[in-house]
């Protein structure tokens, strides 16, 4: 979601995409996103490491706007008790490389894709909401992929849903998972 947010403020900044001027100003360090407020009060000096940062400083009650999701969705609720497996994850090798359930492209970013092996495909399809916890947290994931050579309770996470799972560097480890249903689905 930060993303189509990025992407919007880059569409809509002075001078459109960080380009020319700009330039220099990305190498630096950025700790968070132009607000609305800032972009409308016209860039057209050359950006310093001090300006960049102070320029780049939400105001009040902003960030929380930035960074709300527009349409959050139903909340989710488990249907299950924890399944016992495994997280693994895919290796940044496959980046790019076009998702078994259609959704798009791998992104070892994303930390919402999850694969499943053969013997989930049909109580998990695409689309299935899954949490999974282990040692360092727990992720809200879809299955998004299949997972030929897992085994019936190992799944495939991103690099990131890996290490929000297992830790960094990203590596296989014990997980717990349960598949989610909106809470209102039984209504």
């Amino acid at each position: 979601m930060l993303s189509i947010a990025l992407l919007v403020v880059a569409l809509v900044w002075k001078g459109g995409l960080l380009s020319g001027e700009f330039a220099d100003a990305n190498r630096y360090q950025q700790t968070s996103v132009p607000t609305l407020h800032t972009l409308n009060q016209g860039w057209s000096v050359r950006l310093t490491e001090e300006s960049w940062s102070r320029a780049l400083a939400p105001l009040p009650g902003e960030v929380v706007a930035l960074l709300s999701p527009v349409n959050a969705g139903p909340e989710l609720v488990p249907v299950s008790t924890p399944i016992h497996g495994w997280a693994t994850h895919y290796g940044e090798s496959f980046n790019g490389s076009v998702l078994g359930c259609g959704s798009g492209y791998y992104d070892s970013n994303d930390r919402s894709i999850v694969a499943v092996g053969p013997s989930r495909y049909d109580e998990w399809p695409c689309g299935t909401p899954l949490r999974v916890c282990g040692p360092a947290g727990c992720i809200t994931a879809t299955r998004q992929d299949s997972c030929p050579g897992c085994s019936e309770n190992v799944l495939d996470l991103s690099e990131a849903g890996n290490e929000l799972v297992c830790g960094a560097p990203p590596h296989t480890c014990r997980a717990t998972i349960q598949v989610l249903v909106a809470a209102d689905a039984d209504e």
